[in-house]
């Protein structure tokens, strides 16, 4: 579950991110508060938005991660019931 959240919020961060990048381009306006169109301020939200596709990665590999062991935990513990069910079968 904290997998999925992680990926959801990380979605999330990297379309702000991505939409603070192309704001400037794609209305022509280059100074609210800051001077978005300032190198520094670029490379800096580039380099949170490569950290952002990271956590997306991780998240998501993790969530793969974790669906795939509980499958797998799922069947061992039928597999585990499968054979105490044989055993008390032979003990009788």
């Amino acid at each position: 579950m904290l997998s999925a959240l992680t990926l959801v919020v990380a979605v999330f961060l990297g379309a702000s991110y991505a939409s603070q990048i192309v704001y400037p381009f794609a209305s022509g306006q280059s100074v609210v508060t800051v001077n978005l169109m300032q190198p520094a301020l670029l490379a800096l939200e580039g380099i949170g938005l490569l950290f952002t596709f990271a956590w997306i990665f991780v998240g998501a590999t993790n969530y793969l991660f974790a669906t795939r062991m509980s499958k797998m935990v799922r069947a061992a513990r039928e597999a585990e019931k499968e054979i105490g069910k044989n055993l008390e079968a032979g003990a009788t």
